[in-house]
């Protein structure tokens, strides 16, 4: 079994533990291969909008090109919020564009909406699990819906917390449900040609 590394940059604290789960898992189920997934780097939303922070977020990616090593790659995984995906994958490519280069291959995947909007796509895939109902099925608006944390805590009875429901959920969601979300797709199409499959 051959092993990859794939440095990633993250956005939040649930990303933090839930991107190496859940690229672990599909580098065997895309790729039949071993991955090796460093620990994430946490660049919060609130730095990628500023201008003054171009410096610092170059600098976090040299790093991770570093962490990624020669026969690595490099993924940065954002969430949209209310925000144009298009123009924050757009920004963020341009500065990867001149740190990385050529050097290592790389990706920028930014998700609709957030992360947790890949586990309402497929939420007929997680019932019965963490205190869902074996009823669970995908909401109309998985898409577009605001508040994707707001509705699984509601739907597991309880509070979703993102450190410890995030890692369980990418472990167990459907990737091919997911796949009705768009950058869901896109997350896969990135992942595949990073891991050269």
């Amino acid at each position: 079994m051959s092993i990859r590394t794939l440095a990633c940059i993250v956005e939040g604290q649930g990303e933090v533990r839930a991107i190496p789960v859940l690229l672990r898992r599909a580098a065997l189920e895309w790729a039949e291969v071993g991955l090796e997934v460093p620990e994430p780097f946490r660049l919060p939303r609130t730095k990628i909008d500023k201008p003054s922070e171009i410096k610092f977020i170059e600098r976090v990616m040299s790093f991770m090109q570093n962490k990624a090593g020669e026969n690595g790659a490099v993924l940065i995984l954002m969430d949209a919020d209310d925000d144009c995906a298009v123009e924050i994958a757009k920004n963020l490519s341009c500065i990867a564009g001149r740190v990385i280069g050529d050097k290592l291959p790389w990706a920028v995947v930014v998700a609709d909406r957030e992360y947790e909007s890949w586990f309402l796509a497929a939420a007929a895939s997680l019932a019965g699990h963490r205190g869902f109902s074996a009823s669970l099925a995908r909401p109309n608006d998985h898409a577009s819906r605001h508040g994707a944390k707001e509705w699984l805590g509601a739907a597991m009875g309880g509070s979703y917390q993102e450190t410890v429901d995030q890692p369980a959920l990418s472990q167990q969601f459907s990737f091919e449900q997911a796949r009705e979300n768009r950058s869901f797709c896109k997350f896969e199409k990135e992942v595949r040609r990073l891991l050269g499959v």
